[in-house]
């Protein structure tokens, strides 16, 4: 049975605003674990997501010797601090079986908080804006996708200014398969329970 995130994490009352969360696998059925991920985010009662990009394939930074990544970003709205969202990503992972590796090597699922509408966060377990956000062409552009304008809030550039100027210039290979559209067949077509039964 998939845990219960609404019960876990009640509703709040703050404004919601603005999260760009990325999604990264290259263990398993990657397209189907980011679905996985995108209902349990539903169960969620003060997340709504408002965008999906697309999906992209890029070989794997630092240790190369691994399956390639399929990597994607997804818009959300939230009145949850970032603290307690960041809580809720790590529970989503390890819902999906992720397992603790050495930095670098293979994931099952791994969610970042890439940068808030108004909030900012510097502890040791997370850091938001994501430190690296700016480095990575497989978060730019899917984040440039969905939310081209989104401020980072230290830099002062929007996601598509950030993307226009990133070095990084590693290949992205654009998967066939549109997770936003199948994200939302299966959300009006299937119960919350019997989409619990896939997994």
């Amino acid at each position: 049975m998939r845990t219960n995130y609404a019960a876990q994490y009640p509703a709040l009352s703050p404004m919601p605003r603005s999260v760009l969360l990325s999604l990264g696998s290259n263990l398993g059925d990657r397209f189907e674990t980011f679905l996985h991920a995108l209902a349990s985010l539903e169960q969620c009662r003060d997340v709504s997501i408002a965008n999906v990009s697309s999906v992209y394939g890029c070989k794997a930074l630092g240790y190369t010797q691994q399956p390639d990544f399929l990597n994607c970003c997804v818009l959300v709205q939230t009145a949850m601090e970032l603290v307690e969202l960041h809580s809720v990503l790590r529970a989503i992972e390890t819902d999906v079986g992720r397992q603790h590796r050495q930095r670098w090597h293979e994931r099952e699922l791994d969610i970042d908080i890439i940068v808030s509408e108004f909030e900012c966060v510097r502890l040791p377990h997370l850091v938001v804006p994501h430190p690296h956000m700016h480095e990575r062409r497989f978060v730019l552009q899917p984040a440039a996708e969905i939310a081209a304008e989104m401020q980072h809030p230290l830099e002062g550039k929007s996601m598509i200014e950030l993307l226009d100027e990133c070095k990084d210039n590693s290949r992205l290979q654009l998967y066939p398969q549109s997770l936003r559209l199948e994200w939302l067949d299966r959300r009006d077509t299937w119960s919350a329970e019997s989409y619990a039964n896939e997994f």
